[in-house]
């Protein structure tokens, strides 16, 4: 039998470490790469807004009379609404009713439900598309129309049941964000839902005066 001097031993034990290291340093790039999503992800959503005023002194004179005006300077974008509506900032959005009680009870996370005689509006928005799969009603007919609001082409899904009336304008994009707007009208109020058209006709981007940055 051969004897197997010490230095041999060494130079048998002594084997190469850069596949090692190898396995190593692609962990860590997979770790690294992990964390950079995870915090582009979660660093997608827009801060809380700002409290801006409902019934903001700077109403533009052209507002005609019944209306109040809802400008949002962090988001960039106003609208009008009847003065006996009530409008409620959340995270990320704005939801205005005829119901008086709705708005805060949305906000708060209470599920409030829908009373037959008013209507519901909500603005979503985002710095990415909105997934509006889950929102979308069942309603028996629905059809897809193309529009212009803030200036932009957009389109809406128009649902329509036998006494409903619900529309959807998802992901049109006015400045940096991207908007969707949804309505629910449950008995078709047609008062309702000329108020309705009156917002989206005057839906656009916040006009600011000099002293406004």
């Amino acid at each position: 039998m051969k004897n197997v001097t010490k230095k041999e031993k060494i130079k048998e034990n002594d084997k190469p470490l850069y596949p090692y290291l190898i396995f190593l340093l692609i962990v860590i790039m997979l770790m690294f790469l992990a964390f950079y999503f995870w915090t582009a992800l979660n660093s997608s959503h827009i801060p809380p807004l700002k409290y801006i005023s409902q019934k903001d002194d700077t109403k533009d004179e052209l507002v005609e009379e019944g209306f109040e005006q809802y400008k949002n300077y962090s988001v960039d974008f106003q609208f009008i609404y009847p003065e006996t509506w009530v409008l409620v900032e959340g995270h990320n959005s704005v939801i205005v009713s005829s119901d008086k009680e709705y708005p805060k009870s949305y906000i708060e996370a209470e599920n409030p439900e829908m009373k037959d005689s008013d209507i519901y509006i909500q603005i979503h928005f985002s710095n990415l598309p909105v997934d509006i799969s889950r929102e979308i009603p069942n309603y028996t007919k629905a059809s897809w129309s193309k529009l212009t609001i803030a200036g932009v082409p957009a389109k809406k899904i128009t649902y329509a049941g036998t006494d409903k009336f619900a529309e959807y304008i998802p992901n049109f994009l006015l400045g940096d964000f991207y908007f969707l707007i949804s309505v629910d009208s449950m008995d078709s109020n047609e008062t309702l839902i000329a108020g309705y058209n009156k917002l989206i006709d005057s839906f656009g981007a916040v006009e600011r005066n000099s002293g406004q940055e």
